[in-house]
């Protein structure tokens, strides 16, 4: 098996708005024929904001394969490597520290693993990236100024006793793990998510028979120039999430494309129904029912109905597959569902 593995941080999101107000102030005391003048006077100075998080100090774990490449980093934000494990029961292991050597405290904004492995698969293969001590590496967790998180990356071959679940054939893995850190608490500031772009993006419609249909949604993203990979019609209940076909074909396009590259865009009838799909390709299967459960893939997540996409479609096109659709659902409530959800869980699109 061979791997290849990129990791990448993301520093685009964060903006520093710094204002200082220097005052000189003159206070005059007096009384009767007395009197005193007091002055307040100073320099004021305001370091330098620097943005540093990089990596460094990568260590293979003892008793580790030797790697066909080793991990090296490079523009500070990159680890690459590729190895091959041959047997069960071999692994490579190594730590890396992350490092904010910066002046501004900093939270992880999402954390994401591709590819997701299949059921198959995860019986003979295992990867993990954790903190050093095997704390689970989540969002909002604080990397502050001046200091250093070690994580730590393993894969492993898995040892069965039953041969018959090891694979047949050499199996080749494409790794990619992406930290995105931005601005910590006491630095943020309002930014308002990045404006929708459907042309040339890989589109995957979840549409709903009793809400938006998924051919009306496909024939409406493509007129804004979306390739549309996958379409969808379900009937949903309330509490149900994606099935489970869908959901491994959602898994599927993603390890083919690359999370940043695909959008999902709803057709749900209503605020519960958009809250379990958008949940579902976010943060993962809430109803714990399906392949998707507790795979965190932060798709970026839209209504066909949001102003966001509106705006994008043809406008002759939206009036003929949409627009009737749209009169009888609560669209406002629904947008404000999936918004919601999109700017707490998914990636910048």
């Amino acid at each position: 098996m061979k791997f290849k593995r990129r990791f990448r941080y993301n520093k685009k999101r964060v903006f520093i708005y710094l204002f200082f107000i220097m005052l000189l102030s003159t206070l005059t005391l007096g009384y009767s024929l007395l009197s005193t003048t007091l002055q307040i006077e100073g320099v004021g100075k305001i370091s330098k904001a620097v943005w540093n998080i990089h990596f460094d100090n990568i260590q293979p774990k003892e008793g580790s394969i030797t790697p066909t490449q080793a991990p090296t980093i490079s523009n500070d934000t990159n680890i690459s490597f590729s190895l091959k494990l041959n047997e069960p029961g071999e692994f490579y292991e190594f730590t890396a520290d992350i490092v904010n050597e910066g002046t501004i405290d900093a939270k992880i904004d999402s954390f994401s693993i591709l590819p997701v492995l299949t059921d198959a698969q995860k019986k003979y293969f295992n990867y993990t990236v954790t903190y050093e001590n095997g704390t689970e590496i989540k969002t909002n967790d604080a990397l502050n100024a001046g200091t250093t998180e070690k994580i730590k990356v393993r894969f492993e071959y898995l040892t069965q006793e039953d041969t018959s679940l090891y694979p047949t054939e050499d199996q080749e893995f494409t790794f990619e793990v992406d930290i995105d850190y931005v601005q910590g608490k006491g630095n943020e500031v309002d930014h308002e998510y990045p404006k929708l772009v459907l042309s040339g993006k890989k589109v995957i419609v979840l549409g709903e028979r009793d809400g938006i249909p998924g051919p009306a949604i496909q024939v409406a993203a493509e007129s804004a120039g979306a390739d549309v990979v996958y379409s969808a019609t379900e009937a949903s209940a309330e509490m149900e999430a994606p099935d489970i076909e869908n959901q491994r074909r959602i898994i599927n396009l993603v390890n083919q494309y690359g999370a940043k590259n695909v959008v999902v865009i709803l057709g749900a009838q209503n605020e519960e129904v958009a809250e379990m799909y958008s949940e579902t390709v976010t943060i993962g299967d809430p109803t714990y029912t399906g392949p998707l459960t507790g795979v965190a893939l932060h798709l970026p997540v839209y209504h066909i109905c949001e102003e966001e996409v509106k705006n994008l479609v043809d406008q002759n096109v939206y009036d003929e597959q949409i627009s009737m659709m749209e009169m009888v659902i609560d669209t406002p409530a629904i947008a404000a569902v999936v918004k919601r959800i999109r700017e707490e869980h998914s990636l910048i699109p």
